[in-house]
C-alpha cells in the first residue's frame, strides 16, 4: 500500500507543475507575483482541505513552530521555481526541486534517525547529485545561449528551489515521527490536519506579505495600490478573462499539491526517507521531462537526457537490496 501511496503522490506532484509553468508564462516577474501566486494556492488549498478532511484540526506548540517552519520553506522554493522558470526548462527546475527533496531528507534520516546507509546508497546520492550539472549548462526555454548573468541568476534561483523543497521534505518526515505531532484519537499522526495547518500558516504569512507591499505602493503615491499589487499582474494586458485564468492555474496546483502531500506524508509514517524521497524525485523528474515536452515542446536535449539517465541510474542504485 506504502507504494501505492506513493505513485499517488508521484502523479500529483508532476501534474501540479503544469499548472506552474502556464502561470508563470502568463505573469510578470518579481517577487511580488511569487507572493500572490501563494496567497491563492493556499486559499484553495485551504478550502479543499477543508471541504474534504473529516477530522477536526488539532496543533501542538511543536506542529505551530513546524508549520512556520514549512511556510518560509515552502514560499522559498516556489519563488525560487517561479523565477528559475524563466532561464530553464520546467523538468530542469523540477530536478533541483525534486533532488531537494530527496537529497536533504537523506541526509536527515541518516544523520538524526539513523536509518540505514549502504554503499549503494551513497553512490546513488553522488549520481543524483551529479544529475543536477547539465541542466546549468543547457540553453534557456526560448532556445537562446544564456549569458553569463542570467546562468548566475539560473543558479541562485535553482538553488533556492533546491534548499526550500528540502526543508519541507525534512520538516514533513520530522513531524511525521515527533512525539509532540497532532494525532488522532487512535494514536496515528493527522496528515491531513497538519497540511491544513501548513496551508493556513503559509497564508498568513503570503497575506501580510502582500498587504506590506500595498502599504509601501501607497505611500509611494500609488492612486490604486490594491489593483496594482492583486490585479495587474499579467504579463499582457490584465482583463477579468485573465485574471479568471490565473485562478484556475493556482487552484489547479492546490489541489495537486495537497494530494500530492497528503499520499506522500501518509508514506512517510511507514517508509525510510532514504527510500521514500529518492524514489519520489525520480519518478516525478521524469514525468515532468515528458509532460514539459508534450504540454510546452520542451525539447529533450543532450543535457536533459544526461541528466535523466543518472537520475535513473541514481535510483536503481537506492534499489539495490543489501
Amino acid at each position: 500500500m506504502d507504494f501505492l501511496f506513493l505513485m499517488i503522490a508521484c502523479l500529483f506532484f508532476s501534474v501540479q507543475f503544469i499548472f506552474q509553468k502556464c502561470f508563470q508564462k502568463n505573469t510578470k516577474g518579481g517577487y511580488g507575483i511569487t507572493v500572490w501566486n501563494q496567497f491563492h494556492i493556499y486559499i484553495f488549498m485551504g478550502v479543499y482541505l477543508l471541504l474534504t478532511s473529516d477530522t477536526p484540526m488539532q496543533t501542538t506548540l511543536t506542529s505551530l513552530l513546524l508549520s512556520v517552519g514549512y511556510a518560509v520553506s515552502g514560499l522559498t522554493s516556489s519563488t525560487g521555481s517561479l523565477f528559475a522558470m524563466r532561464y530553464g526548462k520546467m523538468s530542469s527546475v523540477t530536478t533541483f526541486c525534486l533532488l531537494g527533496g530527496m537529497i536533504l531528507p537523506f541526509v536527515y534520516g541518516v544523520l538524526f534517525l539513523h536509518e540505514e546507509v549502504t554503499l549503494w546508497k551513497v553512490l546513488g546520492i553522488l549520481v543524483l547529485t551529479g544529475s543536477m550539472l547539465p541542466s546549468l549548462f543547457e540553453k534557456d526555454p526560448s532556445g537562446a545561449e544564456r549569458t553569463k548573468g542570467d546562468r548566475v541568476k539560473y543558479f541562485i534561483f535553482c538553488m533556492m528551489t533546491f534548499c526550500g523543497n528540502g526543508m519541507v521534505s525534512v520538516i514533513s518526515k520530522a513531524h511525521q515521527i515527533s512525539d509532540n505531532a497532532m494525532r488522532l484519537p487512535g494514536g496515528e499522526v493527522d496528515t491531513d490536519g497538519f497540511v491544513l495547518q501548513n496551508a493556513l500558516v503559509c497564508l498568513v504569512i503570503a497575506f501580510g506579505i502582500l498587504l506590506v507591499r500595498t502599504v509601501m505602493a501607497a505611500g509611494n503615491g500609488d492612486k490604486t495600490p490594491v489593483r496594482s499589487v492583486y490585479y495587474e499582474i499579467g504579463k499582457n494586458k490584465m482583463v477579468p478573462k485573465l485574471f479568471v485564468l490565473l485562478l484556475a492555474l493556482t487552484a489547479g496546483y492546490a489541489v495537486c499539491n495537497a494530494v500530492g502531500n497528503i499520499f506522500s506524508l501518509r508514506c512517510a509514517m511507514t517508509m525510510d526517507s532514504s527510500i521514500q524521497f529518492p524514489m519520489l524525485s525520480g519518478v516525478v523528474i521524469f514525468m515532468t521531462a515528458v509532460f514539459g515536452w508534450l504540454f510546452f515542446r520542451e525539447k529533450i536535449g543532450k543535457s536533459n537526457l544526461l541528466s535523466l539517465t543518472l537520475t535513473l541510474i541514481g535510483i536503481s542504485l537506492f534499489m539495490i537490496p543489501v
